[in-house]
């Protein structure tokens, strides 16, 4: 459970009324957004696992690497800044579907323990079909958080993958501005 965890809360001593939980408080591996790619990964490393999903406006980077418990980082910026400021991070650990099943209520009830309803707006878990899979056999079951103040989210997602996509299926912590869940969301 604590290898699991690392999704890190920064900065959470509450000052009053004055403190604003924002998206960019969240570590990943680490990460954050707002930071540069470029502080972790160089940027031939960078562009050497370049994936065109949601060219031309964003460019997303695989990264399969241990790191911190995960199996696999992918980073997300904008395709044309030559800072790599990331827009959003997707952590995932390799995990049997069934698995990942037992583990996303516990890791979301830990997250959500650490915020009110005036800070965050939790919405119900909801499962999908991956549009990506035409069999319809891909199945994505999502708990989302959305921060009031900058309007950033937090989703931890079980992602179960039909053998014939061949991926691997994984519980992942995805970290989105606003500008990025916004394009996701009209994608």
């Amino acid at each position: 459970m604590k290898k699991l965890l690392v999704i890190v809360v920064m900065g959470l001593l509450l000052s009053g009324n004055a403190y604003a939980a924002n998206i960019s408080d969240f570590e990943a591996a680490g990460m954050s957004v707002g930071d540069s790619a470029l502080k972790y990964y160089s940027e031939k490393k960078l562009k050497d696992n370049y994936k065109d999903w949601f060219a031309p406006k964003y460019s997303v980077s695989g990264i399969e690497e241990k790191k911190d418990g995960f199996d696999e980082i992918q980073l997300i910026y904008k395709s044309n800044d030559s800072e790599f400021k990331i827009e959003g991070i997707s952590a995932m650990e390799y995990i049997d579907g069934k698995e990942c099943q037992k583990k996303l209520d516990n890791e979301a009830s830990s997250i959500q323990e650490q915020f009110t309803p005036l800070e965050v707006k939790f919405y119900k878990k909801k499962t999908f079909k991956h549009s990506e899979d035409k069999s319809g056999k891909s199945k994505v079951t999502s708990i989302k958080m959305k921060f009031k103040s900058d309007k950033g989210v937090l989703v931890i997602a079980c992602y179960d993958w039909s053998n014939s996509m061949g991926y691997n299926d994984n519980l992942r912590f995805s970290i989105r501005s606003k500008s990025y869940n916004n394009f996701l969301n009209r994608y």
